[in-house]
């Protein structure tokens, strides 16, 4: 037999805390949101968050002085220490800024957060995503052509300035009424934006891809660290494939798999896969996405009016 002793008073009190945890519902730890209602730098009162994505999250706020209605983000908590992720959310801002194209989303200011965290503040776009619009089906050549022209001349100003955008996917492009045009171009997301050796500045280490898997350049892919513009101009090609044929030109179900295709062959044939297409517009594509960065057009406003007849 077992010699069994009553358990003090003291005890019993800490078993039954235990038992209360132990029952307790799970609670939801965010502690990076940002309340309704909270004040952030002095100047920006949250309303509601938006949503959020890899960096951070955004909410809608409104500038308590002026009362302009805008979005700011705010990098996650847990990327707040990685030096590389500030440079590149600070780039966003930075890069936006300098550019200044009516087809870039304007960054107004960049701070800190009372945590240290830091934000970004820019213009709240009223519209939708084009990957929104697509879902997996084929536009028409006018309305695609209207979007890729108008991203053409964002991306000119951009390299001008020695900035590839090296992120280019239907989810990055807002369609927002503007000027008289329900399909009105902003460009967003310069997170991963790269500053050419000409001003001084480097974002990534050597050998890292950034990017989005399926819209790379096989040189970006590869982890290259002299890209320049032409990745952009691939990423162009392969929203004007997807956004003409319903689907991307590269599907796999791993990043590896994903990666040796785009390095190692050639964009499936357009024109074989959408026979009612003109066939110089499938060229044309096709071109956007060579895998040797010199048999793409040279820059954007070569592809702009290779395009100007399909409007």
């Amino acid at each position: 037999m077992y010699d069994l002793h009553p358990m003090s008073d003291n005890a019993k009190r800490n078993f039954e805390q235990l038992l209360r945890k132990l029952a307790a519902p799970p609670t939801a730890d965010k502690p990076d949101n940002l309340a309704e209602g909270t004040l952030v730098d002095g100047r920006y009162r949250v309303r509601q968050k938006l949503g959020e994505g890899g960096m951070g999250e955004v909410y809608e706020v409104e500038h308590v002085r002026i009362g302009r209605v805008l979005a700011l983000k705010c990098m996650r908590r847990e990327l707040a220490g990685d030096r590389e992720a500030l440079l590149r959310f600070q780039a966003e801002a930075k890069a936006a800024a300098r550019i200044g194209s009516k087809h870039i989303v304007e960054v107004t200011d960049l701070g800190d957060l009372a945590d240290g965290r830091p934000y970004l503040c820019m213009e709240l776009l009223d519209g939708f995503t084009w990957e929104e619009e697509l879902g997996g089906v084929p536009q028409s050549p006018p309305l695609v052509v209207h979007v890729v022209t108008q991203l053409c001349d964002a991306l000119s100003v951009a390299h001008a300035e020695g900035i590839v955008h090296r992120d280019l996917k239907p989810s990055n492009v807002f369609l927002v009424h503007e000027t008289g045009d329900s399909r009105f171009v902003k460009l967003t997301d310069f997170g991963v934006a790269k500053m050419l050796v000409s001003h001084g500045m480097r974002l990534t280490s050597t050998g890292v891809p950034l990017g989005t898997p399926h819209y790379m350049a096989p040189e970006q892919a590869l982890g290259d660290k002299n890209l320049d513009h032409r990745v952009d101009i691939y990423g162009l090609g392969v929203m004007l494939y997807q956004a003409l044929s319903g689907a991307l030109p590269f599907e796999e179900p791993n990043f590896a798999r994903l990666v040796t295709r785009i390095c190692t062959e050639d964009a499936p044939d357009l024109a074989a896969r959408c026979p009612q297409l003109d066939p110089d517009l499938c060229t044309i594509v096709q071109q956007s996405m060579a895998r040797d960065p010199a048999q793409r057009f040279s820059h954007c406003t070569a592809l702009k009016h290779a395009l100007s007849g399909y409007r």
